[in-house]
């Protein structure tokens, strides 16, 4: 590109001032009314918040961690595949995390919210810190952190989790700290590598679908070591075997009670043929990818190409991800003319290497939503939209900045001050809609909501429960998953001594032999309908349920001995 016009103001000084007071006030001031526009969201979620059944499961879970014959054991079944009485949904870091917390404040549940809430507003901190080691000015990485955090929080899907108690911003932050910690010059050291997968082994004792990525990170750590073959080897040997070691704990549980090295519930819904859902009550005689591979082949490349078009129905679905596309495209092509004219050979340093290899394996991500058919819910897609967003940026800065300061009159900041533009511009551009997304949450107010605290308060229905229910009862809830009900189940099995079965999600296609065969070999006790709705396709005569002898208790039955 020597000698073609190109547009590209040059510079002599090697020191140029990339960052204005007026830039580092408008970041100031943009930062603070993110935080603001967070704390507000805060507000209005810690009152309205209606916990989902992943929420509820970890706030059960951390009740039952004392080691013993009741280690594990959970208040709420919505599994039907493997053992019912022990949890298999969520490693042991969310529980143990709320119950630490819950030992230190007494919160409940809002400890759960509250911790993952703040997990997710530390990620501008790791984003920071690896911008700031591809050579970014210290203003700039905290301008590319932040617009990164807004532009993650402009998933609907995301934000939303950073309010409902849910464990995926704790793996965002796992994540990018993974990255946080890779060298950015010099060896991998064997200390390093440990804590790398020391974090590793946390992530996926958070959430069981990093596993991939956390197994595929070796490779980033055997190409971030340097000194030859042997070095490289000791060094993702040694991470995978902190990674093994932090995961020590699960796999030993799983072979204890479950009889299989490491257990997850969605297991049987991956390797199913036909499409499940966890809460199914899955048939034993199921076709596998043992036994019907093309036909579970085909399932999966189904679900592969409708997650492709959901990211492009993502990306398309306003003017923002196309804008800062068309803008990136264009920075790197400035980028490389102003390279060309000023005769500066760009070579990528091997730690934005590092960061786009861990974005490409961030895809693996995706597997675990193909597998399963979960792939609807876009809210899987946030961490690897995410650390694709950084990798892009990271990979734009190690040849804006160093170009900035290149020796010789040619050398130009104007790449540089574009890249800050941009990722202002786009930090400014999502800072509407996160505000339209906190408005929707409703009025903000800082106090806790009661009945998540608490069972049995006025006019809660869990006090009608807690009559009519002995303690100990196997309680199966036949409630579907659209009556209202069903939240205030979920809390009385977390938070009660009861143990409540939650309706398998194809219940009402099942035959009446199976059902008979559920109820005997869950031994259930008690059965509770919601008779204000036709009940007619949930349960039959041949059941033989029995109502209570207490008064004031509608829709609860026994059921008979098996």
């Amino acid at each position: 590109m020597t000698g073609v016009p190109f547009p590209c103001p040059a510079s002599g000084s090697r020191r140029l001032p990339l960052l204005s007071r007026a830039f580092a006030l408008v970041l100031v001031l943009m930062a603070v009314l993110l935080a603001l526009l967070l704390l507000r969201a805060l507000g209005a979620a810690m009152q309205g918040a209606d916990f989902n059944a992943d929420a509820w499961t970890i706030l059960d879970l951390s009740r039952h961690l004392t080691p013993g014959e009741g280690f594990y054991r959970v208040g709420i079944v919505r599994q039907y595949n493997l053992a019912l009485d022990h949890g298999s949904s969520y490693g042991f870091l969310a529980p143990g995390l709320l119950a630490l917390a819950n030992a230190l404040s007494d919160a409940g549940i809002y400890g759960l919210f509250f911790l993952m809430a703040a997990a997710g507003a530390a990620l501008p901190v790791p984003l920071a810190t690896v911008l700031r080691k591809s050579g970014a000015p210290p203003l700039a990485a905290w301008t590319g952190a932040f617009s990164l955090f807004a532009l993650a929080l402009a998933i609907p899907e995301f934000f939303a989790d950073l309010f409902r108690a849910s464990t995926i911003p704790l793996s965002a932050l796992l994540l990018t700290m993974m990255l946080a910690l890779l060298p950015a010059a010099g060896a991998m050291t064997l200390a390093r590598a440990a804590l790398l997968g020391l974090l590793g082994g946390l992530a996926a004792l958070n959430r069981f679908d990093v596993n991939l990525y956390v197994g595929a990170f070796t490779l980033v750590v055997a190409a971030a070591a340097s000194g030859g073959t042997g070095r490289r080897l000791s060094c993702a040997g040694l991470y995978a075997l902190a990674l093994g070691l932090t995961l020590s704990p699960w796999i030993v549980y799983s072979l204890l009670v479950f009889g299989r090295p490491y257990v997850s519930d969605n297991s049987a819904v991956a390797l199913a043929v036909d499409r499940f859902y966890v809460t199914d009550l899955i048939p034993a005689a199921r076709a596998t990818v043992f036994t019907d591979p093309a036909g579970w082949l085909a399932r999966v490349v189904a679900n592969a190409a409708d997650t492709g078009n959901l990211l492009a129905g993502m990306w398309s679905a306003g003017p923002i991800a196309p804008v800062l596309t068309l803008a990136a495209l264009l920075l790197g092509a400035v980028v490389l003319g102003c390279a060309g004219k000023a005769r500066v050979a760009l070579r990528l340093p091997r730690y934005a290497k590092l960061v786009a290899l861990s974005a490409v394996l961030s895809w693996l991500l995706l597997v675990g939503p193909v597998l399963t058919g979960y792939q609807e819910n876009i809210r899987y897609f946030s961490i690897t939209i995410l650390l694709v967003m950084l990798a892009v940026t990271v990979l734009l800065g190690a040849a804006a900045w160093p170009l900035a300061g290149a020796a010789g009159p040619r050398a130009s900041a104007w790449p540089a001050r574009l890249l800050l533009a941009g990722l202002l511009g786009a930090f400014a551009l999502v800072l509407g809609p996160l505000a339209g997304q906190t408005d929707a949450l409703g009025p903000a107010v800082f106090a806790l909501k009661d009945k998540n605290q608490r069972l049995g308060g006025d006019g809660d229905p869990t006090a009608e429960y807690l009559r009519c229910l002995p303690a100990g009862a196997r309680v199966f809830m036949l409630y579907p998953y659209d009556n209202p009900k069903l939240a205030d189940s979920l809390r009385f099995g977390a938070m009660s001594d009861r143990m409540v079965f939650l309706m398998p999600g194809n219940w009402r296609r099942l035959p009446l032999a199976d059902k008979r065969a559920f109820l005997r070999d869950a031994r259930l006790s008690h059965l509770v309908l919601d008779e204000s709705r036709p009940t007619g396709d949930l349960v039959d005569p041949a059941m033989g349920l029995v109502p209570v002898p207490q008064p004031g208790c509608p829709g609860v039955y026994t059921l008979p001995l098996p």
